[in-house]
């Protein structure tokens, strides 16, 4: 049996979610959903007007929705204030099945541009593309830049990496005297995280 280990706002956490945290593992969209609730709700609260963290699964199902519907799905979010916008993405082209890599678009809209951090090189630069696309629907604008991102040195931390960049990245927007570093995050650092996120889920479980 698939014990809950769980339950956070919009976020279920069951054992074999646990177990992808394992060194080696993929993380799925439930660990990824869960840590972006944790920003929203508890890391960057104090600045929740203006900052969103959208969940995989509803990035997900924007990309692959008819132009036409997105407006209606989207409105209320109320995007079109935010400061900037994170979200996850996968180069997953099925409605149902898993893709194999995640990597990190953020809207900026001071910038007013999409910045695409992937720790893999352009793999998943046409799926970026594709998001920018979709969301200008209602943010207005498609324009896209590839931003210099630390490199994974293996197959599984991808996701890992989109937790990590989203902290550390969110933390130098709202500090203008703190800029953005990829040298900030080494493989260590990353592998120091899988633990971390482990900790943050089995605390907010009180099993800690």
């Amino acid at each position: 049996m698939d014990k809950i280990v769980l339950s956070y706002h919009d976020s279920l956490l069951r054992e074999s979610d646990l177990r992808l945290l394992d060194t080696g593992q993929w993380l799925n969209d439930k660990i990824i959903g869960f840590m972006f609730q944790y920003f929203q709700y508890e890391v960057f609260s104090k600045n929740f007007e203006e900052i969103s963290f959208l969940d995989p699964d509803l990035v997900h199902l924007v990309k692959m929705m008819p132009d036409r519907e997105i407006p209606s799905i989207l409105e209320s979010l109320n995007l079109e204030p935010k400061r900037f916008i994170f979200l996850p993405i996968n180069d997953n082209d099925d409605a149902q099945a898993g893709g194999s890599h995640w990597s990190l678009l953020i809207f900026d809209a001071e910038q007013e541009c999409f910045e695409h951090f992937d720790s893999s090189g352009d793999y998943n630069h046409t799926v970026a593309v594709e998001v920018a696309g979709k969301f200008s629907k209602v943010l207005k604008s498609n324009k896209l830049a590839r931003m210099e991102t630390p490199q994974q040195c293996n197959g599984s931390d991808c996701g890992v990496y989109v937790v990590k960049l989203t902290e550390v990245i969110c933390k130098s927007k709202l500090d203008a005297s703190s800029p953005w570093q990829p040298s900030l995050i080494t493989n260590d650092f990353i592998a120091n995280e899988r633990e971390n996120i482990r900790r943050i889920i089995l605390t907010k479980a009180g099993k800690l």
